[in-house]
């Protein structure tokens, strides 16, 4: 199994790319984010989560992350899920907890996939646990107009790939396959 971190800002197409790595292969590919667990805590914490039912989706605030909603009382979602996250997990669990989390959250896995993508990468901590139990790939994406300005995450110190995100979903598929065909070479696929 290799664990594929896309690292990039906000917009950039991480999502996007994710489902390209998902779709354009026939091996086994796990799409998933290290945010889940803080919007699930973020949502529960005012109320957006009642048991386990979601008043809204977490996916309801992906097109307004960066904007005041009155369910997050004022705030933008990302605002607090960002707060969820450094101010309180990391303080209490550490800096690498999301990565601690994320390698228990594959290993319980049903079925051990051949790739896992993980789509939110941006903190070096959880990479480097990931790093110590899987074999990690990093795949940095630019766009231009995007930037970590209103982020906590920022570029990884490290990269094994590169993808500028700056032209078509023509270009963009190329870019993924050719990653994709190195990948499948090392799985011996």
């Amino acid at each position: 199994m290799i664990v594929v971190c896309l690292n990039g800002p906000p917009r950039c197409g991480k999502d996007t790319i994710g489902e390209m790595f998902r779709s354009m292969t026939d091996l086994n590919v796990e799409v998933l984010k290290f945010a889940e667990p803080v919007k699930m805590a973020a949502h529960a914490t005012i109320s957006l989560l009642s048991g386990e039912q979601m008043v809204h989706g977490m996916e309801h605030y992906n097109d307004c992350k960066d904007e005041t909603n009155s369910d997050f009382f004022g705030a933008t979602p990302r605002e607090a899920y960002i707060s969820m996250s450094e101010d309180y997990c990391k303080k209490l669990f550490g800096e690498d907890i999301f990565g601690v989390a994320m390698v228990r959250r594959i290993s319980r896995l049903e079925k051990t996939p051949d790739i896992v993508v993980i789509t939110d990468c941006g903190f070096d901590d959880e990479v480097e646990v990931l790093k110590s139990a899987y074999e990690c790939r990093i795949v940095q994406i630019m766009r231009e107009g995007c930037d970590f300005d209103n982020d906590s995450r920022g570029y990884l110190l490290e990269q094994d790939y590169e993808i500028h995100n700056n032209t078509t979903p023509g270009r963009l598929r190329v870019e993924v396959a050719r990653i994709l065909a190195e990948l499948e070479e090392e799985l011996n696929v």
